[in-house]
């Protein structure tokens, strides 16, 4: 008799390097199991090698557990973030170096030198070709944009404040 409570067993493979999470998900019989990422493939099988077909709404791939233990395997993929380093300031961001194609990367400008202020971004093809990159202003020191599918480095610029002073007689 088959254990109504069987495993899902989460393979991750990123940058050719294969995870497994820690804790591993309890389903019974009938339970609908939903991935929580969203990934460039993804397969599932029960533990006889059957695959199971999920189906995708909502930017979620989901599935009905069946009465054995299965293995869902989650293939993304993650482009590098570099961030130049510069003179009169600098920039952090919300990812760890790295981002999937899509994610929405937050850019803080921070550390700028006084008398200094920001002067926007160039970004870098791993070619080190200038590329096109859409931002979003969230406010004076933070900008957003949608992380492509390729290697990236962000250099940002500082310039000197001008002023201009006008003398009257």
């Amino acid at each position: 008799m088959d254990d109504p409570d069987q495993s899902v067993t989460y393979e991750y493979e990123t940058d050719q390097t294969v995870y497994v999470r820690a804790s591993v998900y309890k389903g019974s019989v009938g339970d609908d199991i939903t991935e929580m990422t969203t990934p460039n493939s993804i397969t599932i099988q029960d533990v006889d090698g059957n695959p199971i077909t999920p189906t995708y709404a909502d930017g979620l791939y989901s599935f009905t557990m069946p009465a054995r233990a299965c293995t869902v395997t989650v293939t993304t993929v993650n482009y590098q973030v570099s961030i130049a380093e510069v003179a009169n300031g600098s920039v952090t961001t919300d990812h760890d170096n790295c981002a999937e194609a899509g994610d929405t990367v937050v850019l803080n400008i921070v550390d700028v030198v006084l008398g200094y202020e920001f002067g926007g971004f160039t970004f870098k093809n791993d070619a080190d070709e200038n590329v096109t990159i859409a931002t979003t202003k969230v406010n004076d020191s933070q900008y957003t944009f949608t992380m492509p599918a390729y290697n990236m480095t962000v250099e940002p610029a500082f310039t000197l404040k001008t002023f201009t002073v006008t003398f009257f007689d």
